[in-house]
């Protein structure tokens, strides 16, 4: 497990997303990206990829209305253990002929991008050695957009593929905004998180001075998501400890936002309306 996504650090565990492609899409999770179904109704198909936890509903709406370029998820972003894990799902994915939609050695990670059934992005990503980005603060030009090394992923001469590997976790969000500086300052109000990385029309932020836990961008329409639209539903943070959840209330309280604490739990959003799970 990384160092940055246990203890107090405070990340993204899981999301739900909203889908209407439900064949193509299990087949996506389980058969490309080798995720096991954790549970399934007529109503959603849950996924695991360590056996226990949950890291992704997928929300059953056949009459949803397609994922248009607004304000929502940019992509959600899976953290592989180590480069082999990674060759041997580049070298999945190329085998069974699934199209990506890019790939780059970013300086502090090497990632693969692509959509799933619904077109929601997905990055699948290893990091580099933390000492080389610990100090993207104030040397921004660390974090980079170089070619992905496609030879190498390819020719890593991976073992059989069937199930992605177990100590994949999803390592941080990627979102379109509405207002830039209103949700940035939100999610460092709220979970305390430093803002790493200032790119003008995207802001990184993260605990724990990792590269970013959570990324937020202009990029797309600066219009909100229709109601009924394929897409991001909610996204579970853990935060590790009982004073981590006491700040967030205070936080939340402070810019009077709305929230509900029930068993442990804070249910609060956004300020695009994407629903936040906050637990311990």
């Amino acid at each position: 497990m990384s160092k940055y996504h246990i203890g107090d650090a405070i990340h993204p565990v899981s999301l739900s997303l909203k889908i209407r492609n439900v064949d193509k899409s299990k087949f996506f999770y389980t058969e490309i990206l080798g995720f096991s179904i954790y549970e399934e109704t007529d109503n959603h198909i849950y996924y695991t990829i360590n056996g226990k936890d949950i890291i992704l509903k997928t929300l059953i709406d056949l009459n949803a209305s397609p994922r248009q370029p607004v304000q929502g998820l940019y992509h959600v972003a899976y953290l592989l253990p180590n480069k082999q894990a990674l060759a041997q799902l580049v070298y999945h994915i190329a085998k069974n002929k699934y199209p990506i939609t890019g790939g780059a050695n970013h300086g502090i990670s090497d990632a693969l991008y692509l959509d799933d059934p619904d077109g929601n992005g997905i990055e699948l990503y290893v990091d580099t050695d933390p000492t080389y980005w610990k100090d993207i603060d104030t040397h921004p030009e660390k974090i980079e957009n170089q070619p992905f090394d496609y030879d190498y992923y390819l020719r890593a001469n991976p073992t059989q593929f069937n199930k992605i590997d177990p100590k994949t976790i999803l390592g941080h969000m990627h979102q379109h905004t509405m207002n830039l500086k209103k949700s940035s300052e939100f999610y460092q109000k709220v979970f305390g998180y430093d803002l790493i990385l200032n790119v003008h029309s995207a802001h990184f932020l993260s605990s724990k001075q990792y590269h970013h836990h959570l990324a937020l961008n202009t990029w797309a329409k600066p219009i909100q998501a229709r109601a009924d639209s394929v897409g991001l539903v909610d996204v579970t943070y853990a935060v590790g400890t009982d004073e981590n959840l006491e700040n967030i209330i205070q936080g939340l309280t402070a810019l009077n936002v709305p929230f509900a604490y029930n068993l442990g739990v804070i249910d609060t959003q956004d300020p695009d309306g994407v629903k936040l799970n906050i637990k311990k």
